[in-house]
């Protein structure tokens, strides 16, 4: 079998290769209460409406909570491994996660997992490269934020948005998130978990008992 030619590259490309080296990265994460009934309908939609009957498994929402998460890339390294048109680029993701658990017939659960849903990126090389090479479903959105080391004090995030959709419906530019601290942080952690299994046992505990009678196994 001939080898294949080498692929030649035009001279703008918005996709990199991956693997990506990020550094100087600021990470916060905000558990939101959500509703458990939106979050199941989500479930159906978009995991239960395509999962095979032979599966024998059914996804719900863990709890009603979702998670936001805003990290702050300072530096993105491209083409480290390879060393082929290597630099550095800031990115910023707003990212919205939602606990999902994989429930057997018998209401059971079998596995917790991390659903992906929106995410906001503030450039468009990550917005191309996250949904091209790893199908992340990337938005692009204009992010401000306020803080200092350790503590963020305030978030917005403007996007592209439709407020309805119709004949008169218009595309703009809209503000889908405000984020604004309103108080001290508590400082210190409440709990301090010492292994890998005390994390995901008093995780699943967490889980278990969050929302009795939400219907899990519906």
């Amino acid at each position: 079998m001939r080898p294949l030619p080498e692929f030649i590259e035009l001279g703008a490309p918005q996709t990199f290769a991956a693997p990506y080296d990020i550094r100087e990265c600021r990470c916060y994460g905000f558990m939101l209460r959500a509703d458990i009934g939106a979050l199941h309908r989500f479930c159906d939609g978009y995991l239960n409406a395509v999962a095979p009957p032979e599966a024998g498994e059914r996804y719900r929402a863990a709890m009603d909570r979702v998670m936001l998460v805003y990290s702050d890339m300072g530096r993105v390294v491209i083409g480290g491994a390879s060393g082929y048109r290597q630099f550095t680029v800031p990115e910023i993701d707003v990212a919205f996660w939602i606990p999902v658990a994989a429930v057997t017939p018998a209401g059971t659960i079998s596995r917790l997992l991390w659903l992906m849903t929106y995410v906001s990126v503030d450039n468009v090389w990550a917005t191309v490269s996250g949904r091209e090479i790893y199908g992340f479903p990337k938005g692009l959105a204009k992010v401000e934020s306020v803080g200092r080391a350790g503590e963020l004090e305030s978030l917005t995030l403007d996007t592209i948005a439709v407020e309805r959709f119709g004949p008169e419906g218009r595309a703009a530019i809209q503000r889908f998130l405000t984020l604004t601290k309103t108080g001290p942080g508590p400082g210190v952690a409440g709990r301090v978990w010492r292994s890998m299994g005390e994390t995901l046992s008093e995780a699943a505990a967490l889980v278990s008992g969050a929302w009795p009678g939400a219907g899990l196994a519906a």
